[in-house]
């Protein structure tokens, strides 16, 4: 199997997240460099790319497992923080309840109106995500509307994350990513419906 290059392939899946967040709603797919990815921890590898795109030595970030704190800090130099100070939070779906990922939802820090960047980001490795006509996105990036489908986010989640986000500037990113290395990102700025 081809090794996984630091330089290369993190600047790919970079480049893919970046387009995510442009576009919301737009699936990418992974799947390649995740699959070069060596990690010697339960920690999902989809989470632990995530972690080495996204963070470094300047950047908080919170996992609930214990274990996968210190495999991730181990790796990206990044600080493990309470989830209410995290820049980055990292949840496997299935790892939560219903009740305790809504909950998680509402700690993590929205900004303020002066510091909207200050507003965390939630990164979530999920079953699958689809063009599914569930959940309606509209805002910045997004021509009329974009579809999606993603198991694990039910529509008390959905509401809740309207409800965070209301008070623009502020709120929270959303990154997904499931089994099969889909890619989508839900930015604070857009506007997400449940269809059905």
């Amino acid at each position: 199997m081809e090794k996984f290059d630091y330089i290369h392939d993190i600047q790919n899946s970079y480049r893919k997240l970046l387009d995510s967040m442009a576009k919301p709603g737009s699936i990418n797919n992974i799947k390649e460099e995740i699959d070069k990815l060596e990690v010697h921890s339960e920690l999902p590898k989809e989470l632990m790319l995530l972690a080495d795109v996204l963070l470094n030595l300047e950047s908080s970030f919170y996992i609930k497992e214990l274990e996968f704190q210190h495999y991730i800090k181990l790796h990206t130099f990044a600080k493990v923080e309470k989830l209410e100070e995290a820049e980055f939070i990292f949840v496997d779906r299935k790892n939560y309840s219903e009740e305790e990922f809504i909950d998680l939802l509402e700690k993590v820090r929205i900004g303020t109106l002066q510091d909207p960047h200050l507003g965390g980001t939630l990164i979530v490795k999920v079953e699958k995500i689809t063009e599914d006509k569930i959940l309606s996105l509209k805002g910045p990036g997004i021509k009329d509307k974009k579809y999606l489908g993603i198991v694990g986010l039910s529509r008390e989640f959905i509401e809740k994350r309207e409800e965070i986000n209301s008070e623009f500037p502020m709120g929270v990113d959303m990154i997904f990513v499931d089994n099969s290395g889909n890619l989508v990102c839900i930015p604070r700025t857009t506007e997400v419906e449940v269809s059905i």
